[in-house]
């Protein structure tokens, strides 16, 4: 959750509003972050997971990142059964989702 809060408002469009929420999904828990920035391309969506991926040069030229933060959120949740995902919509609402199955959200 850290990591994700911390890019969220890291890369939020300056006077935005990070939103967290969470509801029950199936037999577990969604927890979703959200933040409002510049609209991401499917194509770098689909690789946000991997591992040294670090989106386009402008959003991580100021950062210490080496691009393995979401790489290791992926890995942490499938270890545990769960789920990692990320959406943007065209406006660019991007909202990333951890999925904790039932077992693992009690805990």
């Amino acid at each position: 959750m850290s990591n994700l809060v911390v890019n969220a408002v890291r890369y939020a469009q300056p006077g935005s509003t990070v939103r967290l929420s969470g509801r029950a999904q199936g037999e577990g828990i969604q927890v979703d972050v959200e933040n409002q920035g510049d609209p991401i391309p499917q194509e770098q969506l689909d690789r946000l997971f991997d591992r040294f991926y670090r989106g386009d040069k402008s959003r991580s030229e100021y950062t210490e990142s080496n691009g393995l933060g979401l790489a290791i959120v992926r890995a942490i949740m499938l270890v545990h059964g769960g789920g990692a995902d990320v959406a943007c919509s065209h406006e660019g609402l991007i909202r990333f989702s951890l999925y904790f199955p039932d077992g693992v959200a009690r805990v």
